[in-house]
């Protein structure tokens, strides 16, 4: 079985200024992660000072690149619950005692619309076909 991936890194590795699509076996693909966890388990690392987790897996990136991409996006989730209790209290305005028989997908529906309108990402009509 074959998938195609898109590398937005392709091109920077390789000097080129697009970015391509590579045709990737899963079999193999699943090798190399499994091939670069032995690595990262078997090799001792001399941390920083800081401890900064980013910095470590760039240096990684030549050795590592598959783990370094994957820790890259894991460390960019914020690690705060603000905007999911934002979102309660917006469901809990529209989801009073009266109304309590609303289906969850309307509710869902009405909370992102009422967040759309309140951080003014709104779509402005487009009449022009």
């Amino acid at each position: 079985m074959f998938f195609f991936t898109w590398d937005p890194f392709a091109a920077m590795r390789s000097g080129r200024t697009t970015t391509s699509l590579i045709k990737v076996s899963a079999n193999s693909f699943t090798d190399d992660v499994e091939r670069q966890i032995q690595i990262y388990e078997n090799k001792s690392y001399n941390l920083s000072e800081d401890n900064n987790p980013l910095l470590f897996w760039r240096e990684q990136q030549q050795t590592l690149p598959i783990l370094s991409n994957i820790a890259k996006s894991v460390f960019v989730i914020q690690a705060s619950s603000a905007e999911s209790e934002r979102n309660f209290s917006i469901a809990g305005q529209i989801v009073p005692e009266e109304r309590s028989q609303l289906d969850p997908e309307c509710v869902e529906s009405v909370v992102i619309l009422k967040e759309a309108l309140l951080n003014k990402m709104w779509p402005t009509p487009n009449y022009y076909y």
